[in-house]
């Protein structure tokens, strides 16, 4: 059995579209990054479109070992 219990695990196996939202400082007054003209409390984000990125799969070289373990396990 393989997976991941990461929050965001599922919108990079699959693709998807992410919410507009609205990003606010956590641990200080303000949002600052260079380029920025100023700090600003808060900055609206509009959501993006997410490709898919599967990191889990089967590809086709693993089916022999996959088959062997079947076996295996069958024999006992």
């Amino acid at each position: 059995s393989v997976g991941t219990d990461v929050k965001y695990a599922p919108i990079l196996q699959m693709g998807g579209k992410t919410r507009a939202r609205t990003i606010k400082p956590v641990r200080k007054k303000a949002l600052f990054w260079p380029g920025a003209s100023h700090p600003v409390k808060s900055v609206q984000h509009p959501g993006a479109k997410i490709p898919a990125r599967p990191f889990l799969m089967i590809q086709k070289e693993d089916w022999t070992e996959i088959n062997e373990t079947i076996k295996d396990y069958l024999r006992r």
